[in-house]
């Protein structure tokens, strides 16, 4: 194998300063846990929350999104929250305030970190509910259905 066919060696030199601003607060005061998601060109910062945080957020105004399947939502949701599924998310983003922070979540969190990085690539200011709706249930936040006020994370 030649020099140019070999694979580079990793660097495994460990990191300095791992967290380098841990007093750092994101613009709406929250203490963001920021994950980098690879974009088309540059890296993208998505803030990953707590249920508890998002719940305390949403008492500020804060929008709660949910982009799980319709059978999900039917089963139960949170009380705050606004449905639109991730498949139509983009035709329905006009739905989405631009003027308000959102909160993005869905049964545990990947699908909606999915959905947090395209918004906040449009502009938004995103969060991403770091374990989704089944951290929101386990932290003992009120789950509901349309019908009433017992559900359950399906």
């Amino acid at each position: 194998m030649s020099a140019i066919d070999a694979e580079p060696e990793p660097d495994l030199t460990p990191n300095p300063n791992p967290n380098p601003n841990p007093e750092g607060f994101s613009p709406d005061g929250w203490r963001p846990s920021p994950v980098t998601v690879m974009g088309m060109t540059n890296p993208i910062q998505i803030s990953e929350i707590t249920a508890e945080d998002a719940h305390e957020l949403l008492g500020t105004g804060a929008f709660l999104l949910d982009v799980r399947e319709d059978d999900e939502w039917e089963a139960g949701h949170a009380a705050e929250a606004v449905h639109i599924a991730m498949g139509l998310v983009s035709e329905r983003v006009g739905e989405i305030p631009i003027d308000r922070t959102v909160i993005c979540v869905c049964r545990m969190g990947g699908r909606s970190g999915a959905v947090a990085t395209a918004l906040v690539e449009v502009g938004f200011d995103v969060h991403n509910l770091n374990g989704g709706m089944t951290a929101w249930e386990i932290a003992g936040l009120p789950v509901v259905t349309d019908a009433g006020p017992t559900g359950q994370i399906i």
